[in-house]
């Protein structure tokens, strides 16, 4: 089974958590790119606790690339420069499920 790096957006609802152990669960996760909002850290305290709980368990690696909801330009240039120095990894799962529309365009 290959390895695979997981590029997800952290949620605040019950699906981020429950999707993500699927994921997790069926998959070779070798490393995890976690995509987080700084306008809703506080809505995402509880889930992101328990993701990085259940991620340290499982020995998994993780980046995380910060972004602002109410910055579009600045979180296309943000993905833009880690994609340039980050696109050698040959197996991405894309998490679509907690994804907004927008963030999923860039």
């Amino acid at each position: 089974m290959e390895n695979k790096t997981l590029i997800t957006v952290l949620g605040w609802e019950d699906r981020f958590i429950s999707g993500t152990e699927i994921i997790l669960n069926e998959n070779n996760i070798q490393k995890i790119v976690l995509i987080s909002f700084t306008d809703y850290a506080e809505m995402n305290i509880k889930n992101k606790s328990t993701f990085l709980e259940k991620v340290k368990d499982l020995n998994i690696e993780i980046e995380e690339i910060e972004l602002n909801y109410s910055d579009s330009i600045k979180n296309w240039k943000t993905f833009d420069a880690y994609f340039e120095k980050h696109t050698r990894t040959s197996d991405i799962l894309l998490n679509i499920t907690t994804m907004p529309r927008e963030t999923i365009w860039a």
